[in-house]
């Protein structure tokens, strides 16, 4: 289009010269300026002939003329000078005013030249509405005004942390110097609190930036349940049992079980806690599915002394004790700095260990270093003779701003042989590098939580910026920890060498990119896989509200070593997706699909394809109904190292008192004693939710209130008066109750009756009354009959502008009515009107104005004082008026010459 222009200009040109042989030049000028800026042109008129000539300089629409000079500078020479303003709301893009040359008013020469506005970019998102207050179970409605104060057209996405953004799709076009008001609602959840606090807010993402205008506002809700007030503290237990059918090694078993659970405070104050849990018989003896018995209790004072007696799970150190499930009794105390433990257990779902005892002291030096001394003493089983093993460790833990740094020596006798056991975890965050290391190391004889073990783990990485970072890993893997069959995993050799880079272009899209050298052996019998591989591999993940995807895609040279040592590595590739879909808000579709096409898994090193597929759901439908279901028809070779399930279902009725629950699946479990490790299992399972009463609650307080009419007239019986969940209404003479509270901060509100039109409470609400133990608090809340105020804002525009009052231009006004304690805003409507209703009477301060930048106008008087009188509506008014644009000459001459 631009050209067109050129072309048509230069005809035009053209031919007017050919007829008056008249001929127009431009100065070299400034063709990019900003929306407000001002641009000066000169042109230079060359007249042969001796006709008098006039020029004429036509602007796009709202533009204007500050100054223009006429001046001679030769016998045929005229040179016309203008100083141009542009509007502030004049859209970026090409403009193409033309310079006109009239003889006789006829038009003897025209002269088109190009004005580029540049692009400028402003979002502002304003909160102009929301409630006082609200109840649980309302729907809390916001409001904002999202303004354009740029000059081009944006595309918009609004979102909101909760609930939705009423009216509005996820994606809209917002034209420059334009707003939209919007309207966020959510659900406002029922909880056990008197009152708290909840964030609504708007979120605007414009296509140029990934960070969003954020606006937030935060709301008191206060409880609007009638709850009667329960005397007695009460402890939280659950009782039931469970149905269980296991088929394990292809015998069907069924048993049943009892289940009994508590955990909670027996105080007001908090100081004793106790945490129980019954299960049982143990019918069933295949731990590794949670069939197993479970007696345990523990009893904690203030976190300072805690007993535990029965079954628990007991962790000394890094390389002691890591984690063993077992039935005994540990007694820890916290005195100051010092900890102090000492424990027996006798382990229950490790064959190779029995009994063991110990102590460990901790002391912390300050907040970030810490030191530990241990004792283990426990009997060992290994080839078919039992021996007790010493252990004797002492470990520190440093964490500071840049690092962290956690060391263990542990030094252990067993059949009078010493042998030592290390270990050692270092971070370090230093402006973009990162460094980690990790180093387990224990010898033959040396028998804590692992035996004749190597790990050596290092990594670095580097972040080229916010979106890209590189590193290199090294891993070794040769451990032997003494693992419960409940971690359900043997441990292969492993040695992988790794370069990689991920690339984060924002929080929804990531890459990782990698070169992997490794070797992996399983260490069970017989051996599934031991290969050499070398591949390239490609992830990337997709994080959207209602999509996610994980996909993967490898491709290298691998060496089966079963098949033997002296083949040639053969070429493999392995693809993987794994997508999930949200159905709605409370369901969700996922898949998983992956090809293999390797020969590192097979006997005789031939190459075969290998398929797996599965598909998972979740099924959360309020707060009441639950439910999982996965499914895999398999896994590669190397991923049975661990526990793998081919089928998980669970299905759970979530009611206050009841639950019920299914749950089902088929699972290989490694490590297991049977011959066929493929189980199928079955359970039903029902609990029953007390809250059992321990004490009478002699800790309560009242309140007494009453309500007191400050205005002739006011009728103070049938108003309800609601204090957090508690509700009342009062007598005929303004008294209200509230018995038997717990000791707690409340609030109280007037919610209304019969005689409450026009009135409202004297002092702010909601009240905030703090309820003591064993006391009364007394109250008065004072009535008032309300005032109002109403009025309107008046424009007052230049006649060059008057277009402005007659279309959507005229700036958005807000008007804000203050006592110093209360506020109220709000916009003048479609007729330039406002109105406050309701309000107490009093001094009162109400003002006007314009948000946002708004250069072109101005809020004549934007503050007054007014006076408010019970059952009054008075009225005032405010000017909003354009601004006047003033040259200011400086009073001196300047010459102008022109160079030949």
């Amino acid at each position: 289009m631009k050209y067109l222009i050129y072309i048509f200009t230069f005809l035009i040109s053209f031919s007017a010269f050919s007829q008056s042989k008249v001929e127009t030049s431009i100065s070299n000028y400034e063709k990019v300026i900003k929306a407000g800026g001002h641009l000066t042109l000169f042109f230079v008129v060359s007249n042969p002939s001796s006709d008098s000539l006039t020029a004429v300089l036509d602007l796009p629409e709202n533009w204007s003329i500050l100054i223009s000079k006429t001046l001679k500078v030769g016998p045929n020479h005229t040179k016309y000078s203008y100083t141009l303003s542009t509007p502030k709301t004049v859209a970026a893009g090409f403009y193409f005013p033309k310079f006109k040359v009239l003889s006789n008013n006829n038009v003897v020469m025209t002269k088109f030249f190009d004005i580029e506005i540049s692009e400028f970019k402003k979002i502002e998102v304003l909160n102009i509405g929301q409630p006082e207050y609200v109840r649980e179970g309302d729907t809390l409605v916001t409001e904002y005004l999202v303004q354009n104060l740029g000059n081009s057209t944006e595309r918009l996405k609004l979102a909101t942390s909760r609930g939705e953004v009423f009216n509005y799709s996820d994606s809209l076009l917002l034209e420059a110097n334009s707003n939209i008001r919007v309207k966020v609602k959510q659900k406002i959840p029922a909880t056990e609190n008197n009152s708290w606090n909840v964030s609504a807010d708007l979120k605007v993402f414009t296509t140029d930036s990934e960070t969003p205008i954020y606006q937030v506002t935060s709301v008191p809700v206060y409880s609007n349940s009638s709850k009667k007030t329960d005397p007695y503290y009460r402890f939280p237990i659950q009782v039931g049992g469970s149905f269980l059918n296991f088929n394990i090694g292809g015998v069907s078993t069924i048993a049943y079980q009892y289940i009994g659970e508590g955990k909670g405070f027996l105080d007001l104050k908090e100081k004793h806690h106790i945490d129980f849990a019954v299960r049982g018989p143990n019918e069933l003896n295949f731990p590794t599915v949670g069939s197993y018995d479970q007696y345990s209790f523990e009893y904690d004072y203030k976190n300072t002394t805690k007993v535990s007696i029965g079954d628990y799970v007991n962790r000394v150190s890094n390389l002691i004790e890591f984690s063993r499930f077992g039935r005994g009794i540990r007694f820890e105390q916290k005195i100051s700095k010092s900890e102090f433990q000492v424990f027996y257990q006798r382990a229950r779902f490790l064959p190779s260990q029995k009994d063991s005892y110990g102590f460990n002291y901790a002391y912390s030096l300050n907040e970030s270093i810490k030191f530990n001394f241990n004792y283990f003493n426990k009997d060992v089983i290994k080839d078919n003779s039992i021996f007790r093993t010493n252990i004797l460790g002492v470990s520190s833990n440093i964490k500071k701003e840049l690092f962290s740094v956690e060391t263990e020596v542990a030094l252990g006798n067993s059949n009078s042989k010493w042998d030592l056991g290390l270990f050692n975890r270092f971070n370090l965050q230093f402006h973009k590098f990162n460094l980690h290391s990790e180093i387990i190391s224990a010898g033959k004889d040396f028998h804590g939580f692992y035996t004749n073990s190597r790990l050596l783990i290092n990594g670095i990485s580097y972040s080229l910026n916010k979106k890209i970072n590189i590193g290199v890993n090294s891993n070794f893997t040769r451990i032997n920890p003494s693992l419960d069959i409940l971690a359900f995993r043997s441990s292969p050799i492993s040695k992988t060498n790794m370069v990689f880079a991920s690339f984060q272009p924002n929080n929804k899209n990531s890459f990782f990119l990698n070169y992997t050298i490794q070797e992996r052996e399983d260490r069970q019998i017989p051996s599934s896989f031991h290969y050499k591989e070398d591949f390239s591999n490609l992830s990337y993940s997709l994080n959207q509200d209602k999509v996610l995807v994980f996909s993967q895609f490898r491709y290298g040279s691998a060496q089966n070593l079963l098949a033997g040592d002296q083949l040639k590595p053969k070429q493999f590739f392995n693809s993987m997706i794994q997508p999930s879909l949200k159905i709605s808000n409370w369901f969700w579709l996922g898949g998983y699909f992956e090809h293999q096409n390797t020969s590192k898994f097979s006997q005789d090193n031939t190459i075969k394809n290998l398929f797996y597929y599965g598909g998972s759901l979740r099924f959360n439908y309020k707060s009441f109904v639950h439910a999982n279901f996965m499914y895999r028809n398999n896994y590669a070779p190397d991923e049975f190292f661990e526990k793998r399930s081919f089928m998980d279902g669970s299905l759970l009725f979530d009611f206050k008192k009841h639950q019920l629950s299914l749950t089902t699946g088929r699972a290989y479990v490694p490590l297991s004693m049977n011959s066929n490790q493929n189980t199928l299992f079955f359970t039903l399972k029902y609990v029953l939710k007390l809250n059992v009463p321990v004490r009478k609650n002699k800790n309560i307080g009242h309140v007494a209130g009453n309500l007191v009419g400050m205005s002739d007239g006011i009728l103070k019986g049938g108003v309800i008066v609601q204090m957090g969940p508690y509700k009342t209404v009062t007598d005929t003479s303004g008294n209200f109750h509230f018995n038997n509270l717990k000791p707690d901060i409340y609030h109280i509100t007037l919610n209304g009756g019969p005689n409450m039109q026009g009135i409202i409470a004297g002092i702010k609400t909601p009240l905030v009354v703090s309820v003591k133990a064993d006391s009364t608090e007394k109250v008065t809340i004072p009535l008032l009959k309300t005032g109002g105020l109403v009025g309107k804002v008046n424009f007052q525009v230049e006649e060059r502008n008057l277009k402005l009052a007659d279309n959507s231009k005229l700036p958005i006004v807000l008007v804000k009515l203050t006592n110093g304690d209360e506020s109220f805003l709000t916009q003048i409507n479609e007729k330039n009107e406002f109105s406050f209703k309701e309000i107490k009477p009093g001094n009162w301060s109400v003002s006007a104005f314009i948000p946002g930048k708004q250069e072109q106008f101005e809020v004549v008087n934007q503050e007054k004082n007014v006076v408010i009188g019970a059952e009054k509506l008075i009225q005032e008014s405010f000017v909003v008026k354009s601004v006047e644009r003033k040259i200011f000459f400086s009073g001196k001459d300047f010459k102008l010459i022109t160079k030949k």
